[in-house]
């Protein structure tokens, strides 16, 4: 009897190390499989953090979510693999600032939390601010909140009804951005880059404060011209961010401003920005908005010897807009989108960067890629990392990108 059941036990043993060799060696084939996702860049050379980081300066970066709820923490997975690329290893405690309404001192608005980054030596320096604005607009939505209630949710099927959660969850806050007579959701965005140029390198601001940023337009202009400033934006963020840097942009074109500080209007005019868009909705935004004072003009303002040269607000600003084409929420912008919608005194530079941050699978025959993946994936995208860390400025060079991306430049850019 015992050697019957050793027989079996031997015959059983043998089988499934058959089985899990088969699994095995299957898993290894997908993992070794070569990444056919596309990554194909489309306009200009950009810098990344880096290089800030590599002449010794201190890097400010604001990161702007997008639809959706979120809490603060949202914007770790990306801070921590952009401090991993840039070999930043040792991190302060993190703050968190209550942003207040200067409307309404009272009133508390969003969350900014923030957090520097060092190298081992502390040579190199980057402070994260993350704005998470997610609760002026959390009461709003609750009108919603029947639709996924027992009571309603048994009718659906599983996945349709987790679909219906997704939507009424995200779809809500663009309506509620384009038609907020208060304009919240940009307040709240002023008032952290109030804070990010008015507070120093991260250390002078209090932990757990709540008081409205109240610094001068005209110090808030020497904290810009100062810093190395980075955006980095998801989704409806890049409209946000977008139409906060508009009142920059009309700051510098006060008159008074302009003449009684000379000096410093013309060090920000030579000052270039970048803002990495992560799954952009430019477009999309654009259809309940008007557009800018200015547009079409971007020759005039922003080429030496044009006629409106010395009014320009920057000499460069940067966008980078991320695309995964099997997201459903995000879009390229076109140069009509650049002519007809983008500021020309920004002298806006765009490059598209089409990459699936999503893989592709097969379903019955069928090619299909979960699109709230598609949606949400950029943060921890290997590629995604490297171009905000890096750049491309250096691509030939760069064995990564080189390798998993394709450059094509758009000249007259």
């Amino acid at each position: 009897m015992k050697k019957l059941l050793l027989i079996a036990l031997m015959f059983s043993l043998t089988g499934c190390y058959s089985f899990g060799r088969g699994v095995a060696s299957r898993v290894i084939e997908n993992l070794e499989r070569e990444d056919t996702r596309q990554c194909e860049i489309r306009g200009s050379q950009f810098n990344g953090i880096a290089s800030y980081l590599d002449k010794g300066e201190v890097v400010k970066v604001l990161v702007v979510h997008g639809i959706g709820t979120h809490r603060p923490g949202h914007s770790a997975i990306i801070s921590e693999n952009i401090a991993r690329s840039l070999g930043l290893y040792n991190f302060s405690k993190p703050k968190d600032v209550d942003i207040m309404n200067p409307g309404n001192p009272a009133q508390r608005l969003a969350n900014l939390r923030i957090i520097t980054m060092r190298n081992p030596d502390g040579s190199q320096k980057l402070v994260f601010y993350e704005l998470t604005w997610s609760d002026i607009t959390a009461d709003r939505k609750r009108v919603l909140d029947f639709d996924t209630s027992g009571e309603f949710a048994h009718r659906r099927a599983s996945f349709n009804n987790a679909m219906k959660a997704f939507l009424n969850d995200v779809g809500p806050d663009p309506m509620i951005y384009v038609t907020d007579r208060e304009n919240l959701i940009l307040t709240a965005t002023q008032q952290a880059i109030c804070w990010m140029l008015a507070s120093g390198e991260g250390e002078e601001m209090e932990d757990n404060q709540r008081r409205v940023c109240s610094v001068s337009s005209l110090a808030r202009l020497s904290g810009l011209e100062k810093y190395n400033i980075v955006f980095i934006t998801h989704s409806l963020g890049s409209r946000i961010i977008m139409d906060a840097l508009g009142e920059i942009v009309e700051t510098l074109n006060n008159d008074q401003i302009v003449a009684g500080n000379p000096a410093l209007v013309s060090k920000i005019q030579a000052k270039e920005m970048t803002v990495f868009m992560l799954s952009n909705q430019m477009p999309l935004l654009q259809i309940g908005l008007p557009a800018p004072k200015v547009v079409g003009q971007i020759d005039s303002y922003c080429q030496e010897g044009g006629q409106n040269f010395a009014r320009r607000a920057f000499k460069k600003l940067d966008i980078v807009a991320f695309t995964d084409p099997n997201d459903l929420l995000s879009y390229s912008i076109t140069q009509d989108f650049v002519d007809h919608y983008l500021d020309s005194r920004m002298c806006p530079v765009v490059t598209n960067i089409h990459i699936n941050v999503a893989e592709r699978l097969s379903a019955f025959g069928i090619d299909v890629v979960n699109p709230i993946s598609a949606h949400g994936n950029y943060d921890s995208d290997e590629r995604v990392i490297e171009l905000v860390s890096h750049g491309n400025t250096a691509f030939d060079q760069n064995e990564f990108l080189s390798d998993r991306c394709r450059m094509i430049h758009i000249e007259n850019q």
